[in-house]
């Protein structure tokens, strides 16, 4: 009988690369072969080091002391300094697939953005406790599939309105009045963060109130839209608009009719009252859905793009300078489109360094290397 098992061997391989020199002897002229040029100049990383350093952190969530004290233990004294200065390089060197990413991005028309916090120590004029951002923009499932992250020491609206200066469309977002700064855009508002608002009212409610509750109304509609909307999926584009136009748009239209008549008796000095008024106010903009086959009911497309960044933030808590948290959006956008795309991020990111790090920026097509280039996808396929 036989048997299939698997092993891991986890070990560093040093290498002895040297500079040979030798004589053609064709033509009699000296030629020196050289090894090829490291990521980091001068330094001893090779590029599938870099790769899986920053993989570890930006997929695993593992911070840098923590690989340091793993590496360690493989007889590799690497410090979490110098890690940390592999990925700020490493991301220097990067810099030019994140903003060709981000040109991509900008070319559609429909994208989802959110943002969440994240803390930064050393940053001029802000004390280390005071807040800074990570802002993330997704491209539309049915199109390319991107992820952009980017760092920005507040919430203001206009950063949102500088980092998409250029795309016009459709923006998924929720309820944040910061992206009302953004030109040439048509918001399309989360029925997500809507539906949550009547939850948390309903759940409080006493059990022999809950079904004749206006609040259990509001959940029911609701949970039709989104029934609704979940059949819809199955179709193609053109079919899901058609769908959209003739079953949810009427009964979106008549949530917003109940909603306005509850409005004039509800006040909003309650939880109820409150998520009337917020649905009454925000469900026009949750409509714009409507207006495209390709178009979401909610935000998730952004929330789920945002969680492995918090999931990150709970392990790291931290990011010592900008220049760290900057480094760390790049990063976190090649990794993550690399996911979204089902590629591998290690492999991917083993050539890409060497690619880089090895051939003039004239000789190189960055469309061809882009982690959703079809023959990128194919090649580094995860299993």
């Amino acid at each position: 009988s036989t048997r299939e098992t698997i092993k891991v061997l986890k070990k560093a391989i040093k290498v002895m690369e040297e500079s040979v020199t030798y004589k053609c002897p064709n033509c009699g002229a000296f030629k020196k072969n050289t090894p090829p040029k490291l990521p980091i100049e001068g330094g001893i990383a090779k590029p599938s080091l870099i790769a899986q350093v920053i993989v570890d952190k930006m997929a695993n969530s593992l911070p840098l002391y923590r690989q340091s004290e793993d590496y360690k233990r493989i007889g590799l004294n690497i410090s979490r300094q110098t890690l940390s200065n592999w990925m700020i390089k490493g991301a220097l060197l990067l810099e030019i697939i994140y903003l060709h990413i981000k040109k991509d991005l900008l070319s559609q028309n429909i994208l989802h953005a959110d943002e969440t916090t994240v803390q930064v120590l050393n940053e001029a004029g802000k004390k280390a406790s005071q807040k800074s951002y990570m802002w993330v923009y997704v491209s539309c499932f049915y199109d390319i599939q991107i992820a952009i992250y980017e760092y920005q020491s507040s919430r203001k609206g206009s950063n949102a309105k500088e980092f998409l200066s250029g795309f016009s469309g459709y923006l998924h977002v929720d309820g944040y009045k910061g992206y009302n700064q953004v030109e040439n855009v048509t918001l399309v508002l989360c029925m997500a963060h809507l539906r949550r608002k009547f939850n948390d009212v309903y759940v409080l409610l006493p059990e022999d109130q809950k079904k004749s509750s206006n609040t259990a109304t509001a959940m029911d509609y609701c949970n039709r839209i989104y029934s609704l909307d979940n059949k819809s999926k199955e179709l193609s584009v053109e079919a899901r608009f058609v769908y959209k136009q003739k079953y949810i748009k009427p009964l979106m239209e008549e949530f917003n009719v109940w909603l306005k008549e509850k409005e004039e008796t509800c006040g909003n000095a309650s939880g109820y009252g409150k998520a009337i008024n917020y649905a009454s106010y925000h469900l026009p903009k949750v409509m714009n859905y409507l207006e495209d086959g390709k178009l979401e009911l909610d935000n998730n497309r952004a929330e789920r793009a945002v969680k492995p960044f918090v999931i990150g933030r709970k392990n790291w808590l931290f990011s010592n300078t900008p220049e760290g948290a900057e480094s760390s959006a790049i990063l976190y956008s090649i990794v993550q489109t690399c996911l979204l795309n089902k590629i591998n991020p290690y492999s991917y990111l083993t050539e890409v360094l060497d690619i880089l790090a090895n051939k003039n920026i004239t000789e190189i097509n960055l469309d061809e290397i882009m982690p959703y280039n079809g023959k990128m996808i194919k090649k580094h396929k995860m299993m």
